[in-house]
Parts: C-alpha cells; structure tokens; sequence
C-alpha cells in the first residue's frame, strides 16, 4: 500500500476531519479500482469469440435462483412475490 499527500482546504479539513477525508479517499480510490477492472473484464468478455454470453449469464442466474430457492425452503422460510 502506498501513502499520498493531498493538498485540502483548511475549511474542508475543519468540517470533514482528517479521518472522515482518509476513508472518503480510500472509497473513491476503491471504486475506481473496482470500474477500471469491471471494463477490463468487459473488453475482454467482448473479444472472447465462440460464447454465447446472454446465454451463459441467463443460465448462470437461473442457477443461482434455484439455489436461493433451495436455501429458502430449507431454513422454513417462506417466498415473497
């Protein structure tokens, strides 16, 4: 992990507090770490020749709400429309 200097208004520093400002930073940072690598992904998903990938994502949730549905039925839960 690297350190950084920012340079902040004294005002902002005097609302905010200097803890408030370092997790708003590291936030920010977080999500754009997080978008960058979602458009990665993306470029490459888009590039892959051979799969059908509404397919594979239409499948791949169906999946997942049989197994949601599995799970609810097993703790005695009911199912809400």
């Amino acid at each position: 992990m690297a350190t950084i200097q920012i340079n902040i208004s004294d005002e902002a520093l005097d609302i905010l507090g200097k803890k408030k400002i370092e997790e708003l930073a590291e936030r920010e940072a977080a999500d754009l770490q997080f978008a960058e690598l979602q458009k990665k992904l993306i470029r490459k998903l888009k590039n892959t020749k051979g799969v059908d990938w509404e397919k594979e994502f239409e499948s791949a949730r169906q999946k997942a709400y049989q197994e949601w549905i599995v799970q609810w039925k097993s703790n005695g839960k009911k199912l809400r429309h």
